[in-house]
């Protein structure tokens, strides 16, 4: 249909957030001003990996509130590539960026692409579907989550348990 001396509107194509946020990581698209935030985050080690049987989320355990990060799986095709890409956090940043058509992801996000793309320094955590339901529910209410702070502790104390016994 043709409108009245103008163009027909195009349609809009499909927008991956994931190819998005990896060419703003590679090609360094983010603000300068993220920077020093970005190498923050990396270094914080407050990245955790919570997994319940096929179900993957991350966590970023800030100091004042956790963000989900949902990763999308990608096979690997070259020396540069790697198997997660953030696809999403719960963040206001991001929530505001995902709205605009010239910004997106938030340090959060670029800081995940960076921390999965070095390989497993972030500690996983494996929960029930119930306990993963209550994490994901304290984070999104509340902002942060006490029962991720206790399986992390379990887990922690776990670890020291079998290392005393192995002496």
């Amino acid at each position: 249909m043709k409108l009245s001396g103008s163009e027909e509107p195009r349609e809009r194509q499909p927008y991956d957030i994931a190819v998005a946020i990896e060419s703003m990581v590679l090609n360094r698209g983010y603000p300068g001003s993220w920077a020093d935030i970005v190498a923050e985050e990396v270094a914080s080690r407050r990245y955790v990996r919570l997994s319940s049987g096929r179900l993957e989320i991350w966590v970023y355990m800030g100091a004042r509130e956790d963000h989900l990060l949902v990763p999308q799986r990608v096979k690997p095709v070259g020396p540069r590539s790697f198997s997660l890409r953030p696809t999403y956090c719960s963040c206001d940043g991001f929530q505001l960026r995902l709205s605009s058509d010239h910004e997106v992801g938030c340090t959060h996000v670029v800081s995940f692409y960076k921390v999965a793309r070095a390989g497993p320094l972030a500690p996983s955590v494996k929960v029930s579907s119930d306990e993963m339901a209550q994490i994901i529910m304290e984070i999104l209410t509340l902002g942060r989550s006490v029962s991720l702070r206790r399986a992390i502790a379990n887990m922690q104390q776990d670890s020291d348990k079998s290392r005393a016994l192995s002496r």
